[in-house]
């Protein structure tokens, strides 16, 4: 057929689909059978006009309606707007009795703070310890009681308060595992601490000015933790009540429903960390202010997670909780091919994760061990260092590189190793294929792409000041598509691999900076809990049965916690790099429709043939 005889033919149709692409009321049925006929004839025009303008105007048309029919997916900013709009106020109303058990249990823990005081005037020492104590009184003799929140810079402190105060609240809720007895438990003791703490202002008659600076910024704090302790509660509740599923289907409905619960207090905390750093300092400020901004801090926590809800339980939902869907036993095969959203990314990076489990597990602990034997040969000098195990992570001690320089090349190749065992265990299952026709090509290439990886992220590093942490949330994400794209393109490509992981990014920004922080944070709280006091205490319990003397204990000390450490390391690092994978095909499809077009182009052959 003549093209122009093909236009004439087919130019109504064509007329009439932009028509409809334009139109703000589409009929998805008529654009259904139009979108059919318009790909058979873009197929047929890829045959016969290859080199013709109506194919590239066809092609058009279908790209179009591909970018319509994504744009238009409840992801991005319409489920970011849901989410906090009506999702988590319904799950907020579905949990109110974990919220109100949090809230009963700070609340008496309090007052058991309160009570202990009264009978014992040493007991605040017991809980704040000397040195606090100690110090606030010698603040108060300086009539400056309140000089605590004016010792650091302000945005170092901003810092450091949002993650430690972050860093609680994760633990509160991660200690929910315990069947909801450890994030009770751990309400109870921070409850106790905010008791002693106001009662011991109130022995030195500074009740009201510790009361009218301390809550404008412990309003939004400990509300934090309360809605953190019904997050653990309600995901421990999985466990301990499974109903008619089984414990495991059960806790990961209840734990999916924390964790939601848990991502509210996120603006929470940074308000709280702003108003400590930046307004609790200034202690001169009028009194009338600071019962207003613990006013407004009450109005709109009291609003959101207590009227709000019920407000809209009275009524009506818009729509039921989007539920976890519980996959049916077996395996479970990952199309790379086709888009998926964040929730089946999530879904699809544990499921290829726990078949690769083994063999992840099997190369972290052999790069682990390793790495511990090269760095106590290579730098005996370690076992004499300092490290403390604190709220921070242990992890971390690794990578100062202001404290320890001379661990930069160690870690470098200890990353590198990490990135080439996820490469080459978790990669190839989520695509098996390989371009190279030779092993020994692939895997040098790989080598060299997880080289450059690890030398990018100790980079990131190298800033030990105010500014790493703002380094690392910004930067990383970055890093780890950037790790994606070479595991499919050479590294020698470095500026395409660099313009293509742009664009990609510049595709769907939100959906790639959520997912990447969604396995942060659980990557995050597997941290905590190697960090976190019962694994030091079980040392020492341990080390009881041998008698080190003070050098060897600190020197085993080291090597336990830099073992586990950095074998956690190497477990949660699948996850973010796995994750970033999963995604890196799902914006590749979006953005340049690669199996799409595959599959129009398979309908045209088939077409000609049947012709």
């Amino acid at each position: 057929m003549r093209e122009t005889n093909f236009i004439a033919q087919n130019k109504e149709k064509w007329d009439e689909f932009e028509k409809i692409l334009a139109s703000d009321k589409k009929d998805p049925d008529k654009l259904s059978n139009l979108f059919i006929q318009v790909t058979d004839d873009l197929s047929y025009s890829r045959t016969y006009y290859r080199n013709r303008s109506v194919r590239i105007y066809l092609n058009n048309l279908a790209q179009q309606v591909f970018s319509s029919l994504y744009k238009n997916k409840r992801t991005r900013m319409h489920r970011f707007r849901e989410f906090w709009k009506e999702e988590l106020p319904q799950l907020v109303w579905t949990s109110r009795r974990a919220f109100l058990i949090s809230a009963i249990v700070f609340t008496l823990s309090v007052l058991i703070g309160i009570f202990s005081c009264r009978q014992d005037p040493e007991f605040p020492r017991i809980i704040l310890g000397d040195a606090y104590v100690n110090m606030t009184i010698e603040n108060i003799k300086k009539h400056d009681p309140m000089a605590v929140y004016k010792q650091m810079h302000e945005i170092n402190m901003f810092l450091g308060i949002a993650i430690n105060n972050l860093g609680v609240s994760v633990m509160i809720f991660l200690l929910g595992l315990l069947f909801s007895i450890g994030s009770v438990g751990y309400i109870a003791y921070n409850g106790i601490m905010v008791g002693t703490f106001q009662y011991f202002f109130y022995q030195q008659g500074l009740f009201a000015e510790s009361a009218l600076t301390i809550w404008m910024h412990g309003t939004l704090e400990m509300s934090a933790m309360i809605i953190a302790g019904a997050g653990g509660i309600t995901m421990g509740n999985g466990l301990v009540f499974p109903k008619s599923y089984s414990r495991a289907q059960s806790f990961l409905l209840s734990a999916r429903r924390g964790l939601k619960i848990l991502l509210g207090i996120a603006p929470i905390v940074v308000f709280a960390a702003i108003i400590e750093s930046f307004v609790t300092r200034y202690t001169e400020l009028p009194t009338v202010f600071r019962i207003g901004v613990i006013s407004l801090s009450l109005f709109l926590i009291l609003g959101y997670f207590v009227w709000l809800p019920w407000k809209k339980a009275r009524t009506g939902f818009k729509s039921p909780i989007r539920e976890a869907q519980l996959r049916p036993n077996g395996e479970v095969k990952i199309d790379i091919s086709e888009i998926h959203s964040n929730g089946e990314i999530f879904k699809d990076v544990f499921s290829v994760y726990r078949k690769k489990f083994k063999a992840l597990f099997y190369s972290s602990l052999v790069i682990t061990a390793a790495y511990l034997i090269a760095l106590f040969i290579s730098y005996p000098e370690i076992r004499d260092s300092n490290f403390q195990s604190s709220n921070y992570f242990f992890i971390a001690e690794l990578f100062n590189y202001t404290k320890h320089p001379f661990l930069i090349g160690l870690n470098i190749l200890l990353l590198a190793s990490y990135f080439f065992s996820i490469h080459f265990f978790l990669g190839r299952e989520i695509k098996p294929a390989r371009t190279e026709r030779s092993a020994l090509k692939y895997l040098l290439r790989q080598s060299f792409g997880c080289l450059l990886l690890s030398v990018i992220v100790n980079a990131i590093l190298l800033f030990q000041n105010g500014w790493s942490v703002f380094f690392l949330l910004t930067g990383l994400p970055f890093v780890f598509l950037y790790g994606a794209v070479l595991h499919e393109k050479p590294a020698s490509e470095s500026s395409g691999s660099l313009r293509r992981m742009f664009t990609l990014c510049s595709t769907h920004f939100w959906k790639f900076i959520g997912l990447f922080y969604l396995l942060g944070l659980l990557s995050v709280l597997f941290f905590l809990v190697v960090d976190s006091p019962l694994l030091t205490n079980y040392f020492e319990i341990m080390s009881w049965n041998f008698n080190f003397n003070a050098s060897t204990h600190q020197a085993v000390f080291i090597a336990f916690m830099t073992f586990c450490s950095t074998l956690t390391l190497g477990l949660v690092l699948p996850l973010l790099t796995g994750g970033m994978m999963l995604l890196y095909y799902s914006l590749n499809e979006i953005r340049f429709a690669t199996s799409l077009r595959s599959r129009i182009a398979a309908m045209g052959e088939k077409t000609i043939l049947k012709k």
